[in-house]
């Protein structure tokens, strides 16, 4: 007679502690695969099937088979059924090589459990009943590798439900497995035939990279939101998008990287439900670090480049180069430092430039420009050789990636500049000093850091400048300019002009000086030097200018007066000389009058 075992009282708490620690009950299929990989199989099938009862209720049967190394009856009763054992002398919580991947098929609540195997000659059944009592008899049926069986009481729809679970529990943990898995539902009428879970071991993001060597294999990229897979022998050991439980102690370094880790030296941990972080594993982490640092940051720079190079203006392409421009903003500042040099700047004029040169523009200009649109403006700009930066419109300006990387590297490189050096080594604020001190500095990079990036159609207009004043406005005009000359104005030359560019909320004044088809808007736009400018063109087309020419019929000291004012206004010049400025326009319109 063969043995029949029924487990002790005293192991039920240890068999239901284990049967409760999978999060989910279809984690058998997980534990089975991998049972069947370590017996040497190449083919794992899992199919279900639904065996229809007398009333509602049915029998669903879910099969797991290979064609590996089978079992004897040595196996089956010191290893596969240890845990059932009744002999006092043995560990009734110790787990073998099968025992707690096996027991998870108990988390599905089965009425049996059905094992056909053979190994050299021997083949068996075993047949393990609800109450976990276990029969081992010799068959004469000869059974390649071994066939699991799991009876579960359920009707159609329970099977249906199964199916589903079953199919997404071996997507996720066994979907870059070494060996062929299929999965069908054989009670499906519309099945056609097993289904192969598996899936190419790479990822879906930006600048995917890879790394191969003896037992290991990564494949890494920039990606939002990220993913993380550490797996053995491509059996998911973990998989989780929180880097904080992937890699707790590299949070910033892994914060937008996915990767995927498969390596036989890594190893999950007694609950299943976690990666073992062993000596082993910290190697795997380095291994991680290096392939971020330093081959994923180069296909990262030589897909910009490629990208700034080809000008491409296709969505798709616009999409993707935004992206990685708004990756690269996140890098750290050494790294924007050291790749300084490479061209991955798109401009207007068509040219890919680098973030060294966007600096050597800053110390030029005081500015570096970003434009989200194409105008007759930043075409004149980019004739008198200013370097204008394509942005992205779709974006707000305060998440734009163009602005951000601009911003994060001008202050990554001016933190490098001679000033910043000197000071990390006294420790003296030497930039406050120079500064003060009105050197060739003055620019004030560090002062008014949010004004070095900005759109150039906040600082400049593109004009046509009239040589002299409309005929019907000259006499506005000319009046307002001797008035503010009569007072100590700065402003020589008054003239009007047309704005090339049309827009919603157009400036009455540009100050620049000398007149220019490009000057500047006031006053925020007003350059350190900007109170010295000479020149005023006075926008003929702007509403307000019209109320002036009607008030100037009837009372032509207030026009005068009251165009002159709006400026100083507008510049915030000589607030104090209001008196002044009111005598000046009476006795010039007295004099003409």
């Amino acid at each position: 007679m063969p043995p029949v075992l029924s487990s002790p009282p005293e192991a039920s708490d240890a068999f239901e502690s284990l049967v409760s620690q999978f999060s989910s009950a279809t984690d058998c299929f997980r534990e089975l695969v991998q049972n069947s990989i370590d017996a040497g199989s190449l083919t794992i099938e899992v199919w279900l099937e639904f065996v229809p009862g007398d009333g509602p209720l049915g029998t669903i049967a879910v099969h797991v088979d290979d064609y590996g190394e089978g079992m004897d009856e040595r196996v089956v009763h010191e290893e596969l059924t240890r845990l059932f054992a009744s002999s006092k002398d043995r560990d009734l919580t110790k787990i073998g090589k099968f025992g707690i991947g096996f027991v998870s098929v108990f988390a599905l609540r089965p009425k049996a459990v059905l094992i056909h195997t053979g190994r050299e000659g021997c083949y068996l059944e075993v047949l393990i009943e609800e109450d976990r009592s276990y029969s081992c008899e010799r068959i004469d049926t000869p059974v390649e590798g071994t066939r699991v069986t799991v009876f579960i009481a359920g009707d159609r729809q329970d099977h249906v439900d199964l199916c589903a679970r079953a199919r997404e529990a071996l997507a996720r943990w066994c979907c870059h497995s070494d060996v062929e898995i299929t999965f069908e539902d054989r009670s499906d009428p519309e099945s056609c035939g097993p289904e192969k879970i598996a899936e190419p071991f790479q990822l879906s993001g930006l600048c995917p990279v890879e790394h191969s060597e003896p037992g290991t294999q990564i494949v890494m990229a920039y990606d939002r939101p990220p993913s993380y897979g550490f797996y053995n022998r491509g059996l998911a050991l973990l998989v989780t998008g929180d880097v904080e439980e992937a890699l707790p102690e590299h949070v910033s370094a892994f914060r937008h990287v996915s990767f995927k880790i498969k390596s036989r030296y890594l190893e999950h941990t007694l609950s299943r439900e976690t990666v073992f972080r062993d000596a082993s594993f910290d190697k795997a982490v380095q291994k991680l670090i290096e392939l971020r640092r330093g081959p994923l940051r180069r296909a990262l720079v030589e897909n910009l480049t490629a990208l700034a190079a080809s000008g491409e203006q296709e969505p798709a392409s616009e999409d993707r180069y935004m992206r990685l421009l708004e990756i690269l903003a996140e890098e750290d500042s050494d790294f924007l430092v050291a790749e300084g040099k490479q061209p991955v700047l798109r401009t207007w004029n068509g040219q890919a430039t680098t973030l060294e040169q966007a600096f050597r523009s800053l110390l030029v200009h005081g500015r570096v420009f970003v434009s989200t649109r194409r105008s007759v403006l930043v075409d004149r700009l980019c004739e008198r050789r200013m370097l204008v930066f394509r942005g992205d419109g779709r974006r707000s300006e305060r998440d734009e990636p163009m602005r951000t990387l601009l911003s994060r590297s001008l202050l990554a490189q001016e933190s490098r500049s001679l000033l910043g050096m000197l000071g990390k080594w006294t420790g003296l604020d030497l930039r406050a000093d120079v500064l003060k001190a009105g050197s060739w500095f003055a620019y004030d990079l560090w002062a008014r850091s949010g004004q070095r990036v900005v759109d150039p159609h906040r600082v400049f207009r593109a004009l046509e400048i009239d040589p002299q004043p409309l005929v019907e406005l000259r006499a506005l005009v000319d009046g307002a300019a001797c008035a503010l000359e009569e007072i100590g104005a700065p402003y020589k030359r008054v003239s009007t002009c047309r704005l090339a560019d049309p827009e919603i909320a157009p400036p009455l004044f540009l100050i620049g000086p000398e007149l220019d088809p490009l000057m500047a808007r006031p006053p925020d736009s007003l350059e350190p030097d900007a109170q010295r400018s000479s020149a005023v063109a006075i926008n003929r087309d702007h509403p307000r200018l019209a109320m002036f020419q009607r008030i100037h019929a009837r009372w032509p000291a207030l026009a005068v007066y009251a165009l002159a004012k709006d400026l100083l206004l507008a510049t915030d010049q000589l607030l104090d000389r209001d008196q002044a400025l009111m005598d000046a326009a009476r006795r010039i319109c007295e004099k003409k009058g």
